[in-house]
This record gives structure tokens, sequence and C-alpha cells, in this order.
């Protein structure tokens, strides 16, 4: 059952990008109890945009540092600014250090969640003033 709180993101299409099967998962449980519907899992940059080219997506959340050796997370950020004008993008990262915060700023994006990723965390970014 949904509830009242997640009404302004029911039907809101979420792509997932995360390189540990776990955490995705898990991301896509508190998701669909925020009332969002998962449109995809990605595990690296390459399959995300392939999804990208098929699927219409709102919101992404983005692992900063995945697995890929040639783009990180904040690489693929600005694609998904660029191309395929997404700016609602929460990263989830394990390591939220100045440095990686920093770069982080030169995209769009509605902020950060640390690992390990619980559900009122990702409520606090989606409802936070700024969305709305």
């Amino acid at each position: 059952m949904i509830s009242q709180d997640t009404k302004l993101f029911t039907g809101k299409n979420l792509l997932i990008i995360e390189d540990e099967a776990i955490i995705a998962l898990h991301l896509k449980n508190l998701a669909r109890q925020l009332g969002l519907d998962v449109v995809g899992l990605s595990f690296s940059c390459r399959e995300a945009l392939e999804v990208l080219k098929s699927t219409t997506v709102d919101i992404v959340f983005l692992d900063i540092y995945l697995k890929d050796r040639d783009q990180t997370g904040i690489d693929l950020a600005k694609i998904l600014n660029r191309e395929f004008n997404i700016h609602q993008i929460i990263y989830i990262t394990a390591n939220a250090d100045a440095a990686t915060r920093k770069a982080a700023e030169s995209t769009k994006h509605m902020g950060y969640l640390q690992k390990p990723v619980e559900i009122q965390h990702i409520r606090e970014i989606l409802y936070s003033p700024s969305v709305q």
C-alpha cells in the first residue's frame, strides 16, 4: 500500500545504476515502498545508456564509483544532463569526500545518499523544498 506522502512520486520512472547487485535490489525495494516505478537496474554506464535508448526515465539513483574502467557515475551524470535532459539524479556513494562532492557539483542533481541507504534518507531528498 502506498502512503499519502508518496503520491508526488507515484508513476515516476526510476532507473537504478549500481554495480553491486545486493545494493541495487535493496534500492529497488526502497523505491517501490515510496511509490516509484523501477523501470530498470543497470550495473554499468554502458548498460544504463542502453536502457535509456528505449525507456523514459524521470529519476536516477546513480552510484558514483561504478566498476566501469572508463567512466564514473559523475561522467555518466553529465551525459544524462546533456543528452537525456535528466536532472533528477541522486548519487549513491560510500565515500562522499570533498573532492568527490566538488566533482559532482559540475552536474545537475538532487543530492547524495550515503551507503548503507535507508528509506528516510531517500525521502528527505525527494521531499526537499528544492525538488517540489
